[in-house]
């Protein structure tokens, strides 16, 4: 190869990588494509919301439309008419050129009023969509890794400019200055091409490559396995009017509006977060001192990193060295230390273990502990360290003033500029105790909320908990979640279920009561979980089986192949691995102690759940679903309680059922009444086991001392 034939294909090269490098950031048509598919899907669906639309309200949009002669002739509602063709319109008596064009602008005008308030429910035949998304957040994450290349790239294709000299005869009739500039230029290019970050941009224009290459199908099972990003991207993208409301539905619109000037700086968060997540880390750092109560699976860990990475990026904080606690339970630290690493740029240290001093020494930005660990950590945190963000997750943790943990914590409020408390489950928690969490960070609020509550003024305790308590629901801000069917499955006891049951009744047993129908391979529960196990293998759905006795979870892994057991005597370290081996697994069935699989995990890869007895508080139950059904979920999900006829579950569900209003009483479940927090009192207990003994064990009556006589 000539010498000039050399230097014009390394221009070439150079030219080519650049323009596949810069469609990283160039995704002004992609964005657009996905705004019209969105808008033909929110068109779409509103289309089916004019079938309730009666014909009558055109006269309140357009004056002159004659409505009047459309009704009689049938057409009664706006889907009817806007489905007829132009000559079917026309053909209605009375029904002119002038007034088709009105109807047809009205049509218009319904269809973008009433999208501009739909959201969008991604579907499997929406697969073009889901792959646009999917090359969008994809080119996010390229852009933010590729943007300090941009510059280089540019500086080198301006040197190619000075490469004059591209041919003999070129090189024959130029001048001197000529000759020399050109051959500087080339041999920078050559050395460019040879260079590291040369190498970079080739493997950026590698991934921009793959990105626009990539099918339908590869970006359908990504979604598949994690359809959170993509609901955030569709509400940057194409969110709807009415979804702002729903994201701060628990506070006042003038609240709202101070929280939304908020600036977010989220340079060193890595993710997408959906609307309601952003307004989240916005009240959060508006408010400063706050219980961040939204129901779980609604991401409070994301809200939290955010807030952390808007910190340390803020003026001032990172040159100062800000540092960052999370205390949560020993359950969900490991859980914790991954998603930090996955969603942002923030180094992280795991204060536990043995190496617990170790990495005290090292931590210079995020450290995660557990509640346990605070009995060495308080001391040398107490006036030593100034803490830009302290997080308590599992707040309920230390709604006890007079426990140790809660004392050591409370210890750190002079050190923590912001405190952040985190709870899903205040349901259990009695009024009094969610007053002692507001005392740790609004002392000056508790004593006003508990006169509120005790007086049951229920509106006065919303409204005293706006400036300290933010709440959402699943049904209020996860509207693509697919369906839920709950499903409770009685099973008559067999014969050696019922002497079981029997047995523990005699002995006045309750939690023997409660597991006497699963104790045995004889069992008529686990007969029907081992078929509802087959029916969802057989349609590949994954699994997870969730009980409160680990003796029933040993007595199911003999019975049915499984990937991984949780239980409260699996380390923290290990039970995120454990899930990790269950979605790859070939099995699909985890099993789990509800105590312990129930909280701080994601599971949303299963899409089948069985509870292998009634639990006597609603709020585990709901904590233990929501490992599956939460942001993230893109299948329906199968819901399966197991129930024994005739046994106490069924007085269980009725006590539930008659508490479920005292649960909805206060500021939407954030604070249950007196009566929540513990449904199950040793008196109830009591005359349920008496209850029972009238049906099974008539010969036994109690005598004066309380014994059983036979």
């Amino acid at each position: 190869m000539s010498y000039a034939a050399s230097v014009n294909e390394n221009i070439q090269d150079l030219c080519d990588l650049g323009s596949r490098f810069k469609r990283i950031f160039e995704t002004d048509d992609l964005t657009g494509s996905i705004r019209e598919e969105c808008l033909c899907l929110k068109k779409k669906e509103a289309r089916k919301q004019l079938e309730e639309i009666p014909v009558e309200r055109l006269k309140e949009l357009r004056s002159g439309i004659r409505a009047d002669a459309l009704a009689e002739q049938g057409i009664t509602s706006l889907r009817m008419l806007f489905d007829l063709s132009d000559p079917e319109i026309l053909a209605v008596r009375g029904i002119g050129e002038k007034q088709l064009v009105s109807i047809r602008a009205a049509e218009e005008q319904f269809l973008m009023e009433m999208s501009a308030m739909s959201g969008i429910t991604l579907k499997e035949e929406n697969a073009s969509l889901i792959r646009k998304l999917w090359q969008y957040l994809k080119l996010q994450l390229l852009q933010k890794d590729a943007a300090g290349l941009l510059q280089i790239l540019a500086e080198e294709l301006e040197n190619t400019r000075n490469i004059r000299i591209r041919s003999r005869l070129h090189q024959m009739f130029s001048l001197p200055k000529t000759k020399r500039v050109s051959a500087e230029a080339e041999a920078r290019l050559t050395a460019f091409l040879a260079s590291e970050s040369c190498a970079r941009i080739r493997r950026f224009a590698g991934l921009s490559d793959d990105v626009y290459s990539v099918s339908e199908e590869e970006a359908l099972e990504d979604y598949r396995k994690n359809s959170a990003p993509y609901y955030a991207c569709l509400e940057k993208l194409a969110g709807s009017a009415e979804y702002a409301e729903r994201i701060y539905s628990s506070i006042p619109l003038s609240l709202a509006a101070e929280v939304q000037k908020e600036e977010l700086a989220l340079s060193a968060f890595r993710g997408n977060l959906r609307a309601y997540q952003e307004f989240g880390a916005k009240y959060i750092l508006h408010m400063k001192k706050v219980l961040l109560g939204d129901e779980m699976g609604l991401g409070k860990t994301v809200q939290a990193i955010a807030v952390m990475a808007h910190l340390n990026t803020s003026s001032g904080l990172s040159s100062s060295g800000c540092k960052f606690l999370v205390v949560c339970p020993a359950s969900v630290m490991m859980n914790w230390m991954r998603e930090i690493r996955k969603f942002s740029e923030l180094t992280a240290v795991l204060l536990h273990g043995k190496q617990w001093e170790a990495a005290f020494e090292k931590w210079d930005c995020v450290a995660v502990t557990s509640f346990e660990m605070m009995g060495k950590l308080t001391d040398l945190i107490d006036n030593t360290l100034k803490l830009a963000l302290l997080v308590i997750d599992e707040a309920q943790y230390i709604k006890n003033p007079d426990a140790k943990r809660t004392q050591r914590i409370r210890k750190l409020e002079e050190e923590s500029e912001r405190i952040l408390l985190m709870t899903g489950t205040p349901i259990e928690n009695r009024t009094d105790e969610m007053c002692e969490l507001i005392r740790f960070i609004r002392p000056e609020l508790a004593d006003k909320l508990l006169e509120y509550a005790f007086c049951h003024d229920t509106a006065a305790f919303r409204e005293a908990l706006f400036p300290v308590y933010l709440r959402r629901k699943r049904e209020d801000v996860l509207k693509e979640l697919p369906p839920l069917t709950q499903t409770d499955e009685w099973c008559v006891m067999s014969d050696a279920d019922l002497r079981r049951y029997r047995s523990e009744l005699e002995a006045g047993n309750f939690m023997g009561m409660r597991r006497a129908a699963m104790m045995g391979e004889d069992s008529a529960k686990l007969e029907r979980l081992k078929e509802l196990c087959a029916q969802a293998r057989d349609n590949g759905n994954r699994i997870v089986i969730f009980s409160f006795f680990r003796e029933t979870l040993e007595l199911i892994a003999g019975c049915v192949p499984f990937d991984g057991m949780i239980t409260g005597s699996v380390p923290a370290q290990d039970r995120q691995n454990m899930v990790d081996r269950f979605e790859q697994g070939k099995n699909g069935i985890l099993l789990c102690q509800i105590l312990s699989g129930g909280i701080g995990l994601n599971l949303q890869s299963a899409s089948v759940v069985i509870f292998c007895e009634v639990q006597i508080k609603p709020s585990i139950t709901k904590q233990a679903l929501s490992r599956v059904y939460r942001m993230g979920q893109s299948k329906p999900v199968f819901v399966y309680h197991l129930l024994s006829e005739d046994t106490v579950d069924a007085q269980i569900l009725d006590l539930l059922k008659e508490k479920q209003a005292v649960f909805d009483e206060y500021a939407d479940e954030s604070a249950a009444a007196e009566a929540s927090d513990n449904l199950v009192s040793k008196e109830w207990i009591q005359s349920v086991i008496s209850a029972e003994r009238q049906k099974y064990l008539p010969a036994i009556v109690p005598s004066r001392t309380g014994e059983a006589v036979h």
